[in-house]
Parts: C-alpha cells; structure tokens; sequence
C-alpha cells in the first residue's frame, strides 16, 4: 500500500466515525448523564477519529522525514513547521488530542461539558484536517520533478 493509499484509508475511518459523531451532535447534557450508550457512542467516537487524525498527521510526518514527535500531540507543531497546517489548526487538534489523553487514561473523571463542547464545536476542525489529509494524498500522487523520481508532500 502506498502512502497517499495508507492516508486515504485513514480518512475514509475517520469520515466513517465523524458521521456517527455528526448524527449525535445535538445530544444535550441531560441525554449526555442519563444515557450511557450514548455516552459511551460518543466518547468512543471521539477518541478513535481523534486517534486516527494524529495516526495521518504522523503518516505525512514521517514521508516529509521530519523526526517524530516525542508527544503525539506535537506531531501537528511538525506540520505547521513544515508548512503543511495552518497554526490556529494545529492547536485545535492538539487540544483534541489531550481530549483524548484524557478519554484513554483518566476515564473516569472526564468532565461531560469538556466533551459535548468538542462534540459540538470541533467536529469541523477534524474535518477541516480530513481535507488537509485528501490535498496531502493527491500531493503524494503527483509525478515528481525531483531527481529521485518520487513524490512529495
């Protein structure tokens, strides 16, 4: 599999999970407390399109052969660096990772607020990078003029 088909695969997960999250947004607080399956959709959801948005982010890391990031939400630092995300971008998602920091290991004390804000408020952002993702693959899938013959991002 080639890397523009390795993001692609990526992106067509992370859209799969974005409707579902989508179809959820209008949950309120009160739905959010008084039901655990929704709950539990939600948070499920939001922790695996979070993931696979760092799991792309860090693919186009390591075909620019920049150095991996020692924390996985810096990974969006590396591209903004690389001129490859807006800043403003880039902080949003790594304040979706730390989302997800806290869905994976501190469970059990994840404020319900913090996460209908995200689910209400930042599905876009991860949209917004599900397009960035799409240009990245197409850049990967265009001809090269480099001497070594392959693509760029």
């Amino acid at each position: 599999m080639t890397s523009a088909e390795h993001i692609r695969e990526h992106v067509k997960h992370l859209q799969q999970r974005l409707e579902k999250l989508l179809a959820l947004q209008g949950t309120t607080l009160a739905e959010y407390a008084a039901d655990s399956d929704r709950r539990d959709l939600i948070e499920h959801n939001l922790r695996i399109a979070i993931e696979s948005c760092s799991d792309i982010a860090l693919l186009v890391v390591a075909r620019l052969g920049l150095p991996e990031p020692a924390h996985r939400r810096d990974v969006y630092e590396a591209l903004t660096n690389a001129g490859k995300l807006p800043k403003g971008l880039a902080q949003k998602l790594a304040d979706l990772t730390s989302l997800r920091n806290r869905l994976v290991h501190r469970y059990m004390t994840v404020d319900p607020v913090t996460v209908l804000d995200h689910l209400h408020n930042s599905l876009k952002d991860i949209q917004e990078l599900a397009g960035y993702a799409i240009g990245w693959a197409d850049e990967l899938e265009r001809p090269s003029t480099n001497a070594g013959g392959e693509a760029g991002v």
